[in-house]
């Protein structure tokens, strides 16, 4: 088995998002949580004090510039969850 940690990027940090971000930053032992974020500035203060170690960011498009995500968890507002998929599954 593969010892390599999946590394997650999460989109949102409202009341879902952070707690996938917390799950998968403390509790998942084959995830590295890496990236997050939000519009929302409470909700970055909060993955700034709460996620060590990850880079978050205001915009989604910016986080996804980043080379070394396997997998991006969707936890933002319903509205915007397809489009930040297939922004997803386009980048690879």
């Amino acid at each position: 088995m593969s010892k390599t940690k999946l590394r997650v990027g999460i989109s949102g940090l409202g009341r879902m998002g952070k707690r996938h971000a917390v799950n998968f930053h403390e509790l998942t032992t084959r995830a590295n949580v890496i990236a997050a974020s939000t519009p929302d500035a409470e909700e970055r203060k909060w993955g700034a004090e709460n996620l060590e170690g990850v880079e978050i960011y205001a915009d989604y498009d910016a986080m996804l510039e980043r080379n070394d995500l396997d997998a991006i968890v969707v936890a933002s507002i319903t509205a915007v969850h397809a489009k930040q998929a297939i922004e997803a599954i386009k980048k690879g």
